[in-house]
């Protein structure tokens, strides 16, 4: 059974990503994102290198007294762009405050280099056979399961990296869609939680043979609360690997009665694991820091 999950999945982000291997054709300047910057990042805990893509609010000062909330989108790759134009739309009508938005990148044009990477470092458990799926369909070596070390690195290096370059508030929020919902939900689960604000779009919570559930009852069993807004959201046409998982989550962490836990949970109709996305950050940001 997880053989054909594993095969679908690649198949489907395959297909969702493929844009990025004609990104690059042709001879015309290529679209930025105005008004943002881009930095490059070492993570000396994980031997890595990353890209920051940076957009600070409309006014901003660094040397003025506001501070901002911020805003971290995993696989800034895809999402960083989709996640500043829908916060900036909506900022024309004071539909969502002022913030911060920190994508989180790998530094590669391949796509196939890419979803190996992504892979390895959202996951929260290694299984072998996903490994043995990806690293036939992308000829790569995938090790899958380092989540403990990717959330250490923001955590201890991007964070407070961001936190010492800009003018912060202290609350944060976390994006995460597919693998990067995952994350996201695992992130959620944590003795001490990372982020205030959780916007978790369609999560693999399939992974694993659901383990993220083993997680979600461990932290139950020695926690008597949990500090945070949390919204999760799936498409419809996601079918059973994706929408009733959510729901099961969803579930599962509103009949705990966290004193402090905001959650809502939404399935937005007609809308599939490739269309989900902008509807997610519209309705999310919204709602994120109010």
């Amino acid at each position: 059974m997880f053989k054909n999950t594993a095969v679908y999945f690649a198949s489907v982000i395959t297909f969702l990503f493929s844009h990025f291997a004609l990104a690059h054709g042709g001879h015309y300047p290529e679209v930025k994102v105005p008004d943002t910057q881009v930095r490059q990042f070492h993570s000396t805990i994980y031997k890595k290198d990353y890209v920051l893509s940076i957009s600070l609010p409309e006014g901003y000062d660094p040397r003025g007294q506001e501070t901002y909330p911020t805003l971290y989108v995993l696989d800034g790759n895809m999402y960083f762009a989709t996640t500043v134009q829908s916060y900036r739309v909506q900022r024309l009508g004071n539909d969502v405050p002022p913030m911060i938005i920190v994508g989180i990148e790998y530094p590669t044009e391949s796509l196939d280099a890419w979803l190996v990477r992504r892979a390895i470092e959202l996951t929260p458990t290694n299984n072998a056979e996903f490994d043995k799926q990806y690293a036939e369909q992308y000829k790569m070596p995938t090790h899958s399961g380092e989540a403990a070390t990717f959330l250490k690195v923001l955590q201890k290096e991007i964070i407070p990296t961001i936190e010492q370059s800009f003018s912060t508030s202290g609350k944060r929020a976390l994006f995460g869609h597919s693998l990067g919902g995952l994350f996201a939900t695992y992130s959620l689960l944590q003795e001490k939680p990372l982020f205030d604000h959780y916007l978790i779009s369609s999560p693999s919570l399939w992974w694993d043979d659901e383990v993220i559930f083993k997680q979600e009852d461990s932290y139950a069993s020695s926690n008597k609360d949990l500090n945070a807004k949390v919204t999760l959201s799936v498409g419809s046409l996601e079918g059973p690997l994706m929408v009733p998982p959510m729901q099961k989550m969803g579930e599962a962490l509103k009949v705990r009665k966290y004193k402090s836990l905001d959650i809502t949970t939404h399935v937005f109709v007609n809308e599939t694991h490739l269309s989900v996305q902008p509807g997610t950050l519209s309705r999310g940001l919204r709602v994120l820091f109010d």
